[in-house]
């Protein structure tokens, strides 16, 4: 190679990439890259002016923290730009010139040695090649570098930046203090310090730098996979994309084809429709115009016999003029006759493969939707869940009763915005059984009745929807003495009784069966209340503690949590958490699962009485109070929302209420314990009705089941039970 296109090699290697001229005073960022000092510090004047506080490599936009200072003079220099400038220097007439190393004149270097690793200027070259020590030294004149000069002038030794030590070469590696030394600064700064020889060190750290740059290239190969299959990659999903767009296109254009066919189909019906209706239209006017002309003709000469008056043709024609009138006026009144209903309806039915969709067809029908009706009790008042329906009458446009399997009847029945199923029975003679069941009370329920596009008269109808009656199925006898909690298993269809005095829960099956029967050894273990997981494990208040049964009360262990206190009440979420209240806190707790993470406390906002009972239901507690008389409702964060019913004994009033249950219409039941009655709630708090008892007879514990079933344990002192349904 050229040495002068070495030199333009060099001087590329040698450039700042912000400023694109040759290096000055270089600085190394983190990332190895170099700059100029006096770049890097405008580039970190530009950032602080957008009051950033990082800047990013130029090169490689990697984010670094900007100095406290003002420059970034603190970075380490590069050594081997450094080098590059002063070896540039020696080819380049723009660049500061390396000056004479031997005298003080500061001299500009024309000659070097590659003996003493020094530069000379003209006179002190000549003297260096005078003296016997250095005669035989090898000196080059700079303008005369070849190719292989310059690139030993690149690995020349480096000299010892000690102040007096200029002309001693670096040749040591001090151990401890982690710098290269001359021999000076072994004896004046480094005596008694480990220290190896430069090149032994250097050895050294290129194995580990060997072994740094093996890692980076087996990370960098891994990286390159990554890309090559992150491309591969993006190319399929270009594909499937692409793929996709033309199926999207193919799709689309065989839609097209089939709603054109569909069009075309539904305009000869159209067209058929049309004509029948014109044919229709033709007889009706020929017919008219028939019976028309015939009375004109008739009138005509019975007022030319009257006009000539001559009493023999009078008397003659009288007789038949009479008869051939009133034939012709007691024929059949012609009615306007209505013509038939004719539209397209469109198919509102999810049809998962849209190319076998048929978008809607075409209604042809005599039916008038002015003429037919609806009646019957379903139309008038219905109750929660029992089932209510009202008949429909489709009738022509004469009012008689008709049918046409093409009429299309649309029953929408709803509450507010929520929308309610109804079963259409199709008689197939003109008359249609419309039946549905109210899932939860409202003052009223609206139901509107289309028929082809049309509402019938009185559409829409407002439907009052009554509280559902509970009736009593099974009524048992005594539980035992003091039943103070009580549950209703789906997995099991048992019934669980803490039987308090007694000190033991028993179990049952839905026929007031005997089953099972767990016996608590202390009366400081009395079970307040019982409940069962989504799996049929039965959970037990007893004492202080939170005990774990199997569906055949065996025990499984006393389940441990981390809030202290003394449990009464516990109910288990449909997600499975247990909701505890206790005797002498006010605060109500929710567990996980199984009992062993405290997941929420809270507590009611100015209130200073302990809670009875909680239930979880639709995202929101519902907590009993006894001395405050109300249901109060939080939030799933525990954030109060409103309370439920005020002290008192009249309708929606509460005293003393006890336990909380839901009902599978979405009801709240409270216990309402000293009025003697259980009283249903909407979740909103509105008073739905009341069951009365027998003044003693106050109810204690309460159970729902999904089927409908409410089981209700009255009379503390003399349990029984009775099952609602």
């Amino acid at each position: 190679m050229d040495v002068r296109e070495l030199f333009r090699n060099l001087k590329k290697e040698a450039e700042c990439p912000l400023c694109l001229e040759t290096v000055k005073d270089p600085k190394t960022l983190p990332c190895l890259h170099s700059f100029c000092l006096v770049c890097l510090d405008k580039h970190a004047l530009y950032a602080r002016q957008q009051l950033q506080t990082t800047i990013k490599c130029p090169v490689c936009l990697t984010c670094f923290q900007m100095p406290e200072g003002d420059t970034f003079g603190g970075l380490p220099t590069s050594f081997h730009l450094n080098r590059l400038v002063d070896v540039l220097a020696l080819g380049d007439d723009n660049l500061l010139s390396q000056t004479c190393s031997s005298c003080e004149e500061n001299n500009t270097a024309t000659c070097y040695c590659f003996d003493c690793s020094d530069f000379f200027c003209d006179v002190c070259a000549k003297f260096h090649s005078k003296m016997k020590i250095s005669r035989h030294h090898r000196s080059v004149l700079i303008q005369n570098l070849k190719t292989q000069d310059v690139e030993e002038l690149m690995h020349r030794p480096v000299m010892c930046g000690e102040k007096y030590h200029e002309k001693e070469t670096l040749e040591y590696y001090c151990q401890e203090c982690k710098v290269c030394i001359c021999h000076k600064c072994v004896i004046l700064n480094h005596n008694r310090h480990a220290m190896v020889d430069i090149r032994e060190a250097a050895e050294e750290q290129k194995m580990q730098i060997t072994e740094v740059v093996e890692q980076a290239k087996i990370k960098i190969a891994h990286f390159e996979m990554q890309v090559a299959r992150e491309t591969e990659l993006f190319n399929k999903s270009r594909e499937d994309t692409q793929a996709a767009r033309d199926k999207v296109r193919t799709t689309i254009d065989e839609l097209i084809r089939i709603f054109k066919e569909h069009e075309m189909t539904m305009a000869a019906k159209l067209d058929e429709a049309d004509e029948e209706r014109q044919r229709c239209h033709t007889e009706q006017q020929e017919r008219v115009q028939s019976l028309a002309t015939q009375l004109k003709s008739s009138v005509e000469y019975c007022e030319a016999v009257l006009q000539r008056n001559l009493s023999f043709e009078i008397l003659q024609t009288q007789q038949t003029l009479i008869q051939r009138c009133e034939i012709l006026l007691n024929k059949e009144e012609v009615n306007v006759k209505k013509p038939m209903y004719v539209n397209y309806v469109t198919n509102e039915k999810d049809v998962k493969d849209l190319r076998q969709a048929v978008p809607g067809r075409v209604v042809v029908s005599w039916t008038d939707s002015s003429k037919s009706v609806a009646e019957g009790k379903g139309l008038e008042e219905a109750e929660v869940g029992r089932e209510a329906n009202f008949t429909i009458t489709t009738k022509d446009s004469k009012g008689k009763q008709c049918y046409n399997e093409s009429d299309q009847l649309a029953i929408t029945i709803k509450t507010g915005e929520e929308r309610m199923e109804n079963a259409i029975q199709d008689k197939k003679n003109g008359e249609y059984t419309v039946t549905y069941a109210p899932h939860h009370c409202a003052d009223e329920h609206t139901v509107i009745i289309t028929l082809n596009g049309q509402r019938l008269t009185g559409s829409p109808w407002c439907v009052q929807v009554y509280p559902y009656q509970y009736k009593t199925a099974i009524h048992y006898g005594s539980f035992g003495h003091g039943v103070q909690g009580i549950a209703f298993s789906e997995v099991s269809k048992t019934i669980a009784v803490a039987d308090s005095t007694n000190c033991r829960v028993q179990l049952f099956d839905t026929n007031a069966t005997f089953l099972y029967e767990f016996q608590f050894n202390q009366h400081e273990n009395r079970p307040t209340s019982v409940a069962f997981t989504s799996t049929g494990d039965v959970v037990v208040v007893h004492g202080c503690r939170i005990s774990l049964f199997t569906e055949r009360l065996r025990f499984i262990e006393c389940i441990a949590h981390a809030h202290a206190g003394n449990p009464q009440n516990l109910s288990v979420a449909c997600d499975g958490r247990m909701i505890v209240t206790y005797l002498y806190n006010k605060a109500v707790t929710v567990l996980s699962p199984d009992g062993t993470e405290l997941l929420l406390t809270f507590t009611a906002p100015d209130c200073h009485v302990s809670p009875c009972s909680a239930v979880y239901h639709r995202n929101m507690f519902f907590v009993s109070y006894q001395k405050a008389h109300c249901i109060k409702v939080f939030n799933e964060e525990g954030v109060f929302l409103y309370d439920i019913g005020t002290k008192g004994s009249g309708d929606g009033q509460l005293h003393c209420p006890s336990r909380l249950a839901i009902d599978k219409f979405n009801n709240l039941i409270v216990c309402d314990k000293n009025n003697s009655r259980l009283q249903f709630f909407t979740l909103g708090g509105k008073f739905v009705n009341s069951t009365l008892t027998r003044q003693f007879n106050r109810p204690c514990a309460i159970a729902t089941s999904n089927s409908g079933y409410v089981i209700v344990t009255y009379d503390v002192k003399n349990a029984h039970v009775k099952v609602f349904h």
